[in-house]
């Protein structure tokens, strides 16, 4: 946050999984501030839900060969402390969503987070906010960072590098 408050000039950012996450509340509390914004914001797989509430999770952990309903509880538990993990601080899913740089999100459809990624288009939907979401058909968790593993990482990428350098 502090470094961002003083970029000069046009800067985009990026993050996956947690750091998807952090990039979001960056986002929003750079708003907040009245701080210049990213022009554009490329998550892969990010966790923006630390609640784990989303009735559809349980379903799609059965899918997601990383990450368990156990051990993501327990990482946003030693994440949040005794804070209240629906606040939009930690779980940027549940903060404003309003007045954001447009953002594209890469999720596959054998990971846990899937559901809160489509909750995340809907409520960035309602807010106005431009969200691209490209769901890899049996992408697991993070599969777009399996460079020279998974040849959709390579594909992956690519269309997000080309999203970010369209808003200089």
């Amino acid at each position: 946050l502090a470094v961002a408050t003083t970029l000069d000039g046009p800067w985009v950012l990026a993050g996956d999984s947690a750091g998807g996450g952090l990039a979001l509340a960056m986002c929003q509390r750079l708003r907040d501030m009245g701080a210049p914004l990213p022009q554009a914001v490329a998550l892969s797989s990010p966790w923006v839900d630390l609640t784990l509430t989303n009735p559809a999770t349980i379903a799609y952990a059965r899918e997601d060969p990383m990450l368990t309903i156990a051990g993501t509880l327990r990482c946003a538990q030693a994440y949040a402390g005794t804070a209240d993990r629906a606040d939009p601080g930690i779980s940027p899913l549940f903060g404003d969503l309003s007045g954001l740089p447009p953002m594209r999100v890469t999720v596959g459809t054998a990971e846990l987070l899937l559901p809160e990624v489509r909750s995340l288009a809907g409520r960035c939907a309602a807010a106005g906010t431009p969200c691209e979401v490209h769901e890899e058909p049996g992408g697991i968790h993070d599969y777009a960072l399996g460079l020279g593993v998974f040849p959709e990482a390579d594909a992956a990428l690519a269309p997000q590098a080309r999203f970010l350098a369209a808003h200089p």
